[in-house]
């Protein structure tokens, strides 16, 4: 377990760093050739449009693009998939940590996931979905208080020292 969370936060950084590296100075060289005016197709277009037209100024563009293309419909899908699978286990009555819960309730709470997400995209991209993190996040604040206070009282009740 040590050697799973060491590499996941070793392995996430790195790729964090290397990314935000390459990436950066990419975007300042861009802009100190003169090559892409960043703060102007900011103020025309957006900030989307500014991280497109600096993905595009990298080398094979094209194939960079799909393969990041490619790489966030993974990890939307692998967070789609967790969620839908975590919500099944907590609505399943009577679920233990080694049962499988159904799969029509797996399905069913994929299916409800993604459609909020394109309503939220719907709706007007960022601003809405910041709003509804804010929203369902405040309350889980206090949730996971509660959590830690009941986990610390239970390690106490059980004698957990070891």
């Amino acid at each position: 377990m040590r050697q799973l969370c060491l590499g996941m936060v070793g392995g996430l950084t790195t790729s964090t760093w290397i990314l935000w590296t390459i990436l950066g100075s990419n975007t300042l060289n861009l802009i100190n050739k003169g090559t892409l005016d960043i703060p102007d197709l900011i103020a025309k277009y957006g900030v989307p449009r500014a991280i497109i037209e600096t993905w595009a100024a990298l080398p094979l563009s094209t194939v960079t693009i799909w393969g990041f293309f490619i790489l966030c419909f993974i990890a939307t899908l692998t967070l789609i998939n967790a969620c839908s699978y975590t919500l099944a286990m907590s609505t399943c009555k009577g679920a233990t940590g080694y049962d499988e819960p159904p799969v029509w309730v797996r399905v069913g709470w994929s299916v409800l996931v993604g459609v909020i997400g394109i309503i939220l995209l719907a709706l007007g991209g960022l601003k809405p979905i910041q709003t509804a993190i804010l929203v369902g996040g405040c309350p889980l604040f206090f949730v996971n208080i509660l959590i830690i206070v009941s986990f610390m009282k239970d390690a106490k009740k059980n004698h957990w020292k070891d």
